[in-house]
């Protein structure tokens, strides 16, 4: 069962909760909790449920917490690495992907390949 499935039922549950079947009408939730106490407390507890589901569908809207520690994790920056190719010409790539974030005059704040934060205190 989804989350969004999950959520139907609950309300769904509590308009069932709500129904009175001798009139066939909605019993307002205060009016519940005059007459059948256990039930409002389901159909509170139920309310918090939608709360509680609802909120978790937005926070995995955002991304996992994995996601989020990787995110942050890509901005801080480093100190990329480098050498010389074989005609002399001196480069330096991403420490995370080896992707070339400086070539000759070209300098790159954030990896072009995986977007890691680069580091150039102390450099040129």
């Amino acid at each position: 069962m989804t989350e969004k499935e999950a959520i139907q039922q609950l309300e769904f549950d509590r308009e069932m909760i709500l129904f009175d079947p001798l009139t066939g009408e909605t019993i307002e939730p205060e009016m519940l909790k005059l007459f059948n106490e256990d039930n409002y407390k389901t159909y509170i507890a139920d309310e918090l449920a939608i709360k509680a589901l609802e909120e978790i569908q937005q926070y995995r809207e955002i991304g996992t917490v994995e996601e989020c520690r990787e995110a942050m994790e890509k901005q801080k920056p480093k100190k990329p690495l480098g050498g010389r190719d074989i005609c002399g010409n001196e480069y330096k790539i991403c420490r995370e992907c080896s992707a070339i974030v400086k070539d000759g005059e070209w300098e790159a704040e954030y990896c072009p390949d995986c977007g890691c934060a680069i580091d150039w205190s102390e450099e040129e």
